[in-house]
Order: C-alpha cells, then sequence, then structure tokens
C-alpha cells in the first residue's frame, strides 16, 4: 500500500498559520461537490441490540461523485469505478500495472482525500470509499492502533500481521489505519472477482482474496479492543458499528466468491478460514462476534453461506417437541431447547485435525507428522529432519525436493526443475531453493530478492518487478549514496524531512522526497 501525502489534522492554531481551517464559532464551506448525507432505511428484523434492524444497513454514506471519466475496456465495473473516484490532481501516483493492486492503491488515494477534505465531525476522522459513489466518514475511537493485537489470535496472525499491525508504529495513533488497509483489500478483491467473471483477467494465479478475509479477522480485532479500551466511544458511535458490520458482509461475501476461482483458489487462505471458524484459540473472537452482530446474523454472514435465515432463530438445531410446528418464528432463545446435547460428541477430543499452534502462514504440517502428536503440536526447526526416503503422497519424489507435497494420487509430476513433485494445475507448497545466501527463506537469493524480510511461510513473486515479495510488503527502499542520518534511504543533502521516524515509507522524489506521510518539510 501507499499512503497518499497531505494527511494532517489541523489544529485551533491552523488558520492564524495561513494552513486550511476553520475560524473559531465558523464551519468551514464544503468543498466543491461535497456530497449530501444520505441514509439507508434499516429492515424489520432485529437482529442484535447494538443495531437497529440488519447490522450495516444504517451507515451514513455521503454520496461522492466521479471526479474523472477515465475508461478502459480491459477494465470491470468495479475497477472503473474506483479508479474513476480518484480526482485528477492526484495523477499517476497510485498507478499498477497489476489490476487488483491498481484497485487496491487507489482505494488509499480516494480515502486519503475524503478524510482530509470532507471531515466536519469537529473530531479526528478517517474517510473511506465503497463502490458506488459512496462515502463514509468515521470517527476515530481514542485508543491506539496495537491495542487491537492482543485480540488477535496466533492462529489467525496471517502473513500482514507483520507488516500492518505490528508494524506501521507510525499510524500508532489512527487506529482506523486498519479500516483503510481493509477497505482497500475488500475493493481490490471485488475488483478481482468480477474481473475473473468477465473473462477479463489474464495474469494467472495470484493471492486474490486472502488479504480481505485476514483484515476482516483485524478489524473485528479494532472493534473488540475499542469494546474495552473507549466504551463510551463503542457504544454510542454508531457509524463505527454499523460501518464495520457492512464491510464484514461485502468482505465475506466477495471472499466465498473469490475462494472458488481458480486463479484465487489457495488452500493458506481456506485454512486461515477455517481455524477462525472452528479453531478453539478463535472462539473469543467468534464469541464476539455472536453478541454483537446477533448469531443469526454472525453464523450466516460470517461463519456460513452468507444466506440469512428469515426468522432471525438460527441456532435451534435439536427442536423442542413443544414448539408450535406451525409457528415458523421460534422463540430465539427457547429455554426448553437443547441447542448443545451434553451427550452428543461430535467433535473428539482426541482428535487434533486443526492445530492451534501451527503458524497459519505454514499450512502443510510436517509431512512425517500428517495428524500432529497432540503431544507435540508445533512442528519447528528442532523436530527431527524429514526422512530423506519419506514421499507422502507417493509421487516418487522424496519430500525434502517435493515442491508440492500434496499430489493427489496417481498424477504425473515434473521430475527435474522449478515444478519439481508438482502436477499440472498445482500450486507449490514454496519456491525451489536456491544456491547462495537465502536470508529469509524465500526461495529467492539475496543478491535478487526485492523484499529481503519476508515472514516465515509466505508465497512470494518468483520473478519480475516483485521477485522475492509477498502480498502486502514493501519492497525494500534503494540504498542512495551519501549520509543518511535518519535512515530512510534518501541521503541528507536531498532529504527534505531530516527526522523521519523509523522505518517509515517517504517519498524518494518530487517536492516532498524524504518525507513520510504527516510530515511537515525542513
Amino acid at each position: 500500500m501507499r499512503w497518499s501525502r497531505g494527511w494532517k489534522w489541523v489544529t485551533a492554531g491552523a488558520a492564524a498559520l495561513g494552513l486550511a481551517g476553520c475560524v473559531s464559532g465558523e464551519m468551514a464551506p464544503a468543498p466543491q461537490g461535497a456530497p449530501a448525507v444520505k441514509q439507508e432505511a434499516a429492515l424489520e428484523v432485529q437482529w442484535s441490540p447494538f443495531f437497529q434492524g440488519e447490522p450495516g444497513a444504517n451507515v451514513q454514506w455521503l454520496e461522492f461523485p466521479a471526479q474523472n471519466n477515465k475508461a478502459n475496456s480491459a477494465w470491470a465495473p468495479i475497477m472503473t469505478d474506483v479508479i474513476q473516484h480518484l480526482p485528477l490532481s492526484y495523477g499517476n501516483t497510485y498507478y499498477d500495472s497489476d489490476k487488483i493492486t491498481y484497485t487496491h492503491e487507489t482505494t488509499h488515494g480516494i480515502n486519503s482525500h475524503l478524510r482530509n477534505n470532507f471531515n466536519d465531525t469537529g473530531s479526528r476522522a478517517n474517510g473511506f470509499y465503497v463502490p458506488g459513489n459512496r462515502a463514509a466518514i468515521v470517527v476515530e475511537p481514542n485508543m491506539r492502533k496495537s491495542d487491537a493485537n492482543a485480540y488477535v489470535p496466533q492462529s489467525l496472525r496471517g502473513s500482514r500481521y507483520s507488516l500492518y499491525m505490528a508494524g506501521s508504529q507510525a499510524w500508532d495513533d489512527t487506529p482506523l489505519y486498519i479500516f483503510d488497509e481493509w477497505i482497500a483489500y475488500i475493493n481490490g478483491g471485488d475488483a478481482g472477482v468480477e474481473l475473473v467473471q468477465q473473462g477479463l483477467w489474464s495474469a494467472g494465479w495470484r493471492d486474490g482474496v486472502a488479504g480481505q478475509l485476514e483484515f476482516t479477522v483485524y478489524a473485528l480485532a479494532l472493534a473488540m479492543a475499542a469494546r474495552d479500551r473507549d466504551p463510551a466511544y463503542f457504544e454510542s458511535n454508531v457509524q463505527f458499528r454499523e460501518f464495520l458490520a457492512f464491510n464484514v458482509k461485502r468482505s465475506m461475501s466477495s471472499f466465498r466468491v473469490g475462494a472458488e476461482l481458480s486463479q484465487f483458489t489457495w488452500d493458506t487462505q481456506d485454512i486461515y478460514y477455517e481455524t477462525f471458524k472452528n479453531d478453539p484459540s478463535a472462539e473469543p473472537m467468534r464469541a464476539f462476534c455472536r453478541e454483537f452482530f446477533g448469531e443469526g446474523w454472525a453464523n450466516a454472514v460470517i461463519f456460513g453461506d452468507g444466506v440469512l435465515p428469515e426468522n432471525n432463530d438460527p441456532v435451534d438445531p435439536i427442536d423442542d417437541p413443544n414448539d408450535d410446528p406451525v409457528d415458523p418464528i421460534d422463540d430465539p432463545v427457547d429455554p426448553n431447547d437443547d441447542p448443545v446435547d451434553p451427550n452428543d460428541d461430535p467433535v473428539d477430543p482426541n482428535d487434533d485435525p486443526v492445530d492451534p499452534n501451527d503458524d497459519p502462514d505454514d499450512p502443510f504440517d510436517n509431512p512425517n507428522d500428517p495428524i500432529d502428536d497432540p503431544n507435540d503440536p508445533i512442528d519447528d526447526p528442532g523436530d527431527a529432519p524429514i526422512d530423506p526416503q519419506s514421499d507422502v503422497d507417493t509421487d516418487g519424489i522424496a519430500d525434502a525436493d517435493d515442491l508440492c507435497k500434496r499430489t493427489p494420487a496417481g498424477r504425473v509430476v515434473w521430475r527435474t526443475g522449478e515444478w519439481m513433485g508438482c502436477a499440472g494445475g498445482e500450486v507449490r507448497d514454496r519456491l525451489p531453493r536456491v544456491d547462495g545466501l537465502d536470508t529469509d527463506v524465500d526461495g529467492v537469493g539475496d543478491d535478487k530478492d526485492l523484499c529481503s524480510s519476508t515472514p516465515s511461510g509466505a508465497m512470494v513473486w518468483a520473478r519480475g518487478a516483485w521477485m522475492g515479495c509477498a502480498e502486502g510488503q514493501f519492497r525494500d527502499l534503494p540504498r542512495l549514496e551519501g549520509p543518511d542520518a535518519d535512515v530512510d534511504g534518501i541521503p541528507d543533502a536531498q532529504d527534505l524531512c531530516s527526522g523521519t521516524p523509523a522505518r517509515a515509507r517517504v517519498w524518494t522524489d518530487g517536492s516532498w522526497m524524504g518525507c513520510a506521510e504527516g510530515q511537515y518539510r525542513d
């Protein structure tokens, strides 16, 4: 992602300094084309005490019209919609040759424009764009972004966690930074799904919809943190709750479709979703979803097929014989029902089909331990080495050399080369090992690796402009010649912001060279 320049929160003294701001007691006029507030009507069914009607049905939308008329026959409607809502003044700042990334990055630009120009709340707030001329302004909760981390179980800390949740410290005072990334991933994923469906996707396989699922988890963690860290905000800020619910539903809807498309199917995302739905470590988050959104809504939208039950009585698996069989709307909490039969044993506690201690970025357990020993749940480098003779999928390629360790029986596989052990149509578990130094062990040698600290187990691009990078990573900034006091990759002689915070991303050229988002030039 790229944050666009120019985000600064205007203080009371801004007007006196000649900056954009408000005169005391007078509200600044809205920019030309400023949106009018509209509100969608709520549905009649009451799902949760936190919502009037269906969760997400009462977002306060700003009508944000198209800002340009760009069009291309290779774009589908969602991609076109997003690109047309970025003002022309931003030029090609957010362009990328990958259509999903282009849509994702352009969303960041629009969000930046919205928060800088349409925040009339009087508080720190963020802006978000949803296709269909819809924008939302949401006030920031009084907490830190990092407060959400404690609510993300280890089993759900995916490949983007290190960069966006544990990292990005420059944005720690802006918790809705998590929403900004989330909305960008949803818009990009929605666009990708539509491009495939309309026959406009020609880029082959990629991680197309996993990001929006992962950030749905992080957005829910943010909500859990707001509940505990800023309870007054959580209880009173309807816009936050409605916008969260609206995008949970939108994200899960397109994820379910995209995860079934061959261009975006991926074992890693499937295992991540199963962990979210079933792993004991994720139960606190599931319990929050059921309590907050309502059990019927959460079970259908987040953990089910997306089809809402008509009568909001989704949990009555063992019907009470005293229920009225003619009455289609049972009491949602019937004291005579037995929704959890203690005598049932649907899940054998001695089974371990989903190991909560497995690294979610490494969906393949040690092939010598396909069913984890409950006494040794963590497969780690300290375990015994792989038996050189072992061949779990019996494809004739030893596991130590096999790049696809779960090839279906009977398939013909490559015997040598960069697809060794893989049948046609399979996705590799990893890239081939390389000769020479490979510090992050991603299968791309350090001399060619454009992302030198890829998280363990993450899939990376094997070639091209993002070689060695996983989805969501930043490429390493090329080192330039000369002293660089703030270690941002820009020599002091050219650096327009000499005190850039550690690890902040900066402009590498132009009138803000060496400056991170929100900094003032020297």
